[in-house]
């Protein structure tokens, strides 16, 4: 009777536990919304204007004028004046107004074209034809600074060669000389000689 007790009991604590564990239900979350396509920025324009428009707007210039328009916005144009026109907007002309002339073209000795005064064919002195560069302290034939064509600044005295006519006479001069020599030595042995009159000379 008491056995039968404990395994009626054990059987309804075993109902009530499974009874009282609670469910859970697996619910799925709500997917969420794809984001909105991104838009690029204007097709062919950077901060630098390299390709399309530059930072000012102005279309085929980059912020360096080399091909279009530069920032002054004048077409054809760069900011050194290489091709067309100068920041200053005159065609073929550099930044100090020469025509024809740009500050990349020239160099300030003037050697090749025009100098930094626009002065073709001169130097920075304004000698036409003639360079800072060319000149010779050593009396090379060619250029001085001071624009005096086939002459040099200084010449040394060693830069002319010794002819073959300038050796000859040398050599004729120190024949001279030994022949002199040679003569003198003569007189004086012949001064030495004995005399037979002189009788005070020992024997």
């Amino acid at each position: 009777m008491k056995k039968k007790f404990q395994t009626t009991f054990l059987s309804l604590l075993i109902v009530l536990t499974v009874g009282a564990t609670p469910t859970f239900a697996s619910t799925t979350g709500t997917t969420g919304t794809t984001g909105s396509t991104g838009t690029t920025s204007s097709t062919g324009t950077d901060s630098t204007g390299v390709t399309g428009t530059d930072a000012t707007g102005t279309t085929g210039t980059d912020s360096t004028g080399v091909t279009g328009t530069d920032a002054t916005g004048t077409t054809g144009t760069d900011s050194t004046g290489v091709t067309g026109t100068d920041a200053t907007g005159t065609t073929g002309t550099d930044s100090t107004g020469v025509t024809g002339t740009d500050a990349t073209g020239t160099d300030s000795t003037g050697v090749t074209g025009t100098d930094a005064t626009g002065t073709t064919g001169t130097d920075s002195t304004g000698v036409t034809g003639t360079d800072t560069t060319e000149t010779s302290t050593t009396g090379t034939t060619g250029t001085t600074s001071t624009g005096a064509t086939g002459v040099a600044t200084t010449t040394s005295g060693n830069d002319a060669p010794m002819t073959t006519d300038m050796d000859d006479d040398d050599n004729d001069m120190d024949w001279g000389w030994l022949g002199l020599l040679g003569l003198l030595g003569l007189l004086g042995l012949r001064g030495r000689r004995h005399d037979p009159r002189d009788t005070n000379r020992p024997l």
